[in-house]
């Protein structure tokens, strides 16, 4: 699973996979790696912000699921502590569920250490070796605004292209049994533009929060002069018009998603 997270104490946004989920009380949290020298370190942040009105979601999905050998353990109640680690964790930690990697529910007293809210550096932690990408091979993400300007670069700023074909999967749909999941979980938008002057592209955007379709109008042409692109805040903005500085523009097509990534057709 990989997330966008807010640090809130810094007010920055990072990119992560997801290593665990914990029930400890009313709040989900998730085991995240935050950037840093050395590898990082491990640290667990509240899905949810407890503070906020509304309590707004701190931890956005891009890409949803989990690995297939993960574990799920859980108490005989929520006011019940997880067997084995009674009286290790501070009386108001309930911790009554994990989802997650099974080796570190077996390590508690690094777990706990976890959730009493400490970072864990990888280097020389168990951890090191064990981190992982839910990264597509063959694919090239765009992170950073360097990595916008090679993909620009790459397809002349996709001056003299045609967007030929779009599609979304939302991860909303009705199980064998007729219930409905009425969760967007995947939210991922898929482009494909033809270019005069250089090959076609994919475009696969992730974690999809906007998408404002506006096609050629009858006796217009749909041929792109170019298009902007801008990351920030963990985010990604792409509109078919060059030089937009302002999200959501006013006119044209344009995206605001969380993860973009290329490849040629």
């Amino acid at each position: 699973m990989k997330v966008r997270v807010l640090d809130k104490e810094t007010g920055r946004y990072f990119k992560s996979e997801v290593y665990a989920l914990v029930n400890t009380g009313w709040y989900e949290r998730r085991l995240v790696r935050m950037p840093g020298e050395n590898g990082g370190s491990m640290r667990f942040f509240d899905y949810l912000d407890r503070e906020a009105q509304g309590h707004p979601v701190l931890i956005n999905k891009i890409v949803p699921g989990s690995s297939p050998d993960w574990i799920w353990r859980r108490s005989d109640g929520v006011s019940v502590q997880m067997p084995g680690f009674e009286g290790k964790l501070p009386g108001e930690t309930k911790f009554f569920e994990y989802i997650g990697v099974p080796w570190l529910f077996e390590q508690r007293e690094l777990l706990c250490r976890l959730l009493r809210g400490e970072s864990i550096p990888v280097e020389g932690s168990p951890f090191e070796g064990r981190c992982y990408t839910s990264d597509e091979p063959g694919w090239n993400y765009v992170e950073t605004p360097g990595d916008a300007g090679r993909l620009l670069g790459e397809f002349c700023g996709f001056h003299d292209s045609v967007l030929r074909e779009l599609s979304y999967i939302s991860g909303a749909h009705a199980n064998e049994d007729g219930s409905m999941c009425p969760v967007d979980d995947v939210r991922r938008v898929t482009m494909e533009f033809d270019c005069q002057w250089s090959p076609g592209v994919e475009l696969v955007f992730e974690g999809v929060t906007a998408l404002n379709l506006r096609p050629a109008e009858d006796n217009y042409m749909s041929d792109l002069y170019g298009v902007s692109l801008r990351v920030a805040d963990a985010q990604v903005f792409f509109a078919d018009t060059e030089g937009v500085e302002e999200f959501p523009p006013g006119t044209g097509t344009w995206i605001s998603a969380y993860s973009l990534r290329w490849r040629v057709r």
